[in-house]
């Protein structure tokens, strides 16, 4: 699934900043959690399981200081998952290239 949201990283950028412009506007509307319409828990819904998609790929993937990308999860939810999305192949060239250097 990563590889897929990789590819198409841009989209995928555009389409998680728009359900949380639709889950946040849909929130700012609702006074109560029984109001909430099938759009807010829809978009609530995706934008958890892009999260938890790319959460996991930092958790299993060898990416460099994968401490502070998954600190930065629970500290900028919204703009980390994306930003990881461009800078996920660098942050494994820079993984390698410590690794090598180490040797």
């Amino acid at each position: 699934m990563i590889h897929l949201l990789l590819k198409y990283r841009i989209a995928a950028a555009i389409l998680f900043f728009v359900l949380l412009g639709v889950f946040l506007y849909s929130q700012a509307t609702v006074t109560r959690i029984e109001d909430a319409g099938i759009i807010t828990w829809v978009s609530l819904i995706l934008l958890l399981l892009f999260w938890a998609i790319v959460f996991i790929d930092i958790f299993r993937s060898d990416v460099y200081r994968k401490g502070l990308w998954l600190f930065a999860m629970f500290i900028l939810p919204y703009l980390t998952p994306v930003y990881y999305l461009f800078q996920r192949n660098r942050l494994q060239f820079l993984k390698e290239s410590e690794n090598k250097a180490a040797r």
